[in-house]
């Protein structure tokens, strides 16, 4: 999610590499289906397994889309059925 990016980045110089590297890919907008999602995929992992808003902002928009979730991160999102995801290799 761009905003997670942006939020992550610990400097102004560091949020314009991340906004530089960030203009090579596609953004999706929210939409209605992916806000239910969100709800849907917080109801069902929120408690079970931690899942926090902004990941289930970017499952639910990787589902919706069918696309691939490429992450560090992917103790925050294995657990999702239906969600591919891609660690990638330093």
């Amino acid at each position: 999610m761009y905003v997670e990016c942006l939020q992550g980045s610990k400097s102004n110089r560091e949020r314009r590499i991340v906004e530089s590297y960030l203009t090579r890919f596609e953004l999706y907008d929210l939409t209605a289906d992916i806000s239910a999602r969100t709800i849907d995929l917080i109801r069902t992992y929120s408690n079970t397994h931690g899942l926090l808003l902004a990941d289930g902002l970017i499952a639910a928009t990787c589902l919706g889309h069918n696309v691939t979730l490429v992450t560090y991160n992917v103790d925050d999102f294995h657990f999702i059925h239906g969600l591919k995801w891609l660690r990638p290799t330093v």
